[in-house]
């Protein structure tokens, strides 16, 4: 076999290592990324929501998530394995798409339960069912959201979990 084929195979080799070294690079920094997304200002829109929907007395929100902790993905527990890059991106984008798009249902349904609360006070015998309807949206939307964080994206391997696995699918079928 002539030596120019060995030098191609080697070559290829280290072309494949490199792209999968920038995989990884964009996979820790999407990880990066969420994880700053689920501590920043999504958690101050959950708060709020969960704020004015205590004042009314409506919540439905299970109050043991209150304190809960949020997930911090540590981008460098991912583990170097091509399959699981590809898997933990398409469920990290999935996440965070589904996030930003229910933060931006969030934010509106405050401001108009602000406004509510502020023409109309607590008595909901005052509310129209179309008000009292925006209260449950902004409860349920803020549940979702707060499962979503709660759901650890890495097993202690850097494995992509089942659970996030699960979910992510979930999401795509939505």
């Amino acid at each position: 076999m002539p030596l120019y084929f060995f030098g191609l195979k080697k070559k290829e080799k280290e072309e494949e290592a490199e792209v999968d070294e920038r995989l990884l690079g964009r996979t820790k920094e999407i990880l990066s990324s969420y994880g700053k997304l689920s501590n920043s200002v999504l958690i101050d829109t959950v708060r709020i929501t969960e704020g004015l929907l205590d004042r009314t007395g409506l919540s439905d929100i299970d109050r043991t998530l209150w304190g809960a902790e949020f997930p911090r993905a540590d981008a460098e527990e991912v583990a170097v394995d091509k399959e699981n890059l590809n898997a933990v991106l398409k469920c990290i984008k999935r996440f965070y798409h589904c996030l930003a798009t229910m933060d931006a249902e969030l934010t509106p349904l405050n401001y108009r339960m602000q406004e509510l609360l502020e023409h109309r006070g607590n008595n909901f015998a005052n509310y129209g069912n179309d008000e009292i309807a925006v209260f449950r949206k902004a409860a349920k939307c803020s549940e979702e959201i707060r499962r979503i964080l709660l759901i650890d994206i890495l097993d202690d391997k850097g494995k992509l979990t089942d659970k996030a696995r699960e979910k992510a699918e979930q999401l795509l079928d939505e």
